[in-house]
């Protein structure tokens, strides 16, 4: 029974935890902060201190990629492609994709994933 609340215990706080890191990235990120809005994003897509909310994590997605946060522009055009938040536009998620391999900052695994997407819209 002790570790059973120990555990109860434990994902409380980290929800606590979640929650607070949303809320100081939506204060950051309301001040034009582009890696605060991109995590707030990333917040908004998987339910981490807020629930869930595609379109929201879209809008912030946007407000990053629009000052050129790479991966902003990387989970931005992930949406397109995948239809998350927003209607499939591939041509949209091209752009993006392409926007986040030509800032040359993106990890390894990230630009792998745009190239084959890339791959597959039969881009050069």
């Amino acid at each position: 029974m002790k570790k059973i609340l120990t555990l109860a215990l434990l994902l409380l706080s980290g929800a606590v935890a979640m929650a607070q890191s949303a809320a100081d990235y939506r204060a950051a990120a309301e001040r034009g902060d582009a890696q605060a809005q991109f995590q707030l994003g990333q917040c908004y897509e998987k339910g981490l201190g807020v629930e869930i909310d595609s379109a929201a994590a879209v809008q912030w997605y946007t407000r990053a990629a629009d000052q050129g946060d790479p991966d902003a522009l990387y989970s931005l055009g992930l949406c397109y492609y995948y239809a998350i938040g927003v209607p499939e536009d591939l041509d949209k998620a091209r752009a993006y994709l392409r926007k986040a391999i030509a800032t040359g900052k993106l990890d390894t695994m990230k630009a792998y994933t745009a190239n084959a997407l890339m791959g597959l819209f039969g881009a050069e």
